[in-house]
């Protein structure tokens, strides 16, 4: 289940079009979907086609993966290629 503190994880990737590092990043968070995180909410915004977004949540660079709720909020930068540390940034604990 992917919860903290009994609260739904919800997470925002950014990305950057297609580039090599984002699209890792998208297969990377699908991967960890269904490996780690089954029931949380992800939102997937391009900050090419959408740069407004991205300067409201203080996105400098992508990919970036912002944890949006439980609070407090968490960004992670990069393309999430290590499962472990995504979690740990997140807060969320492995499932065996």
């Amino acid at each position: 289940m992917s919860k903290v503190n009994g609260t739904k994880l919800v997470l925002r990737l950014y990305v950057a079009g297609h580039s090599p590092n984002s699209m890792a990043a998208i297969d990377n968070l699908t991967a960890l979907r269904r490996d780690q995180l089954k029931d949380a909410k992800v939102e997937v915004v391009d900050i090419l086609l959408e740069p407004e977004r991205a300067m409201a949540d203080r996105v400098i660079t992508a990919p970036a993966l912002l944890k949006v709720s439980p609070q407090p909020s968490r960004m992670l930068l990069g393309n999430l290629s290590d499962q472990s540390k995504v979690l740990q940034g997140l807060g969320v604990a492995a499932q065996s």
